[in-house]
């Protein structure tokens, strides 16, 4: 089902007037009750806080889909996230009391 109107407005609003030259990056929170949280880093810096709180689960796991989705835009973004994943499940399987 597609996104409405508003929502998409909503989402292309938090970009607006915004400039990423090389090493800035947006950032993706996303929260079990559905909400996302976008932030942008024009370095490599993480940002305490972030610019803007979208709460609508169906944006939030839109936004994911298309990043890591099975067609998603970002190949490298899957592979890094399969990386990390797998190298905490090791971890925690090495030390399970942390």
């Amino acid at each position: 089902m597609p996104l409405e109107k508003p929502l998409i407005e909503n989402f292309v609003k938090v970009f607006n007037g915004e400039d990423f030259l090389p090493g800035a990056a947006v950032l993706f929170t996303q929260f079990p009750c559905g909400s996302i949280t976008i932030s942008f880093s024009k370095d490599d810096s993480i940002p305490e806080t972030g610019k803007s709180v979208i709460e609508n689960r169906e944006v939030s796991e839109t936004v994911l889909e298309t990043i890591i989705g099975k067609n998603g835009v970002s190949p490298a973004a899957k592979q890094s996230l399969a990386t990390r994943i797998s190298k905490l499940l090791n971890s925690c399987s090495k030390n399970p009391e942390k």
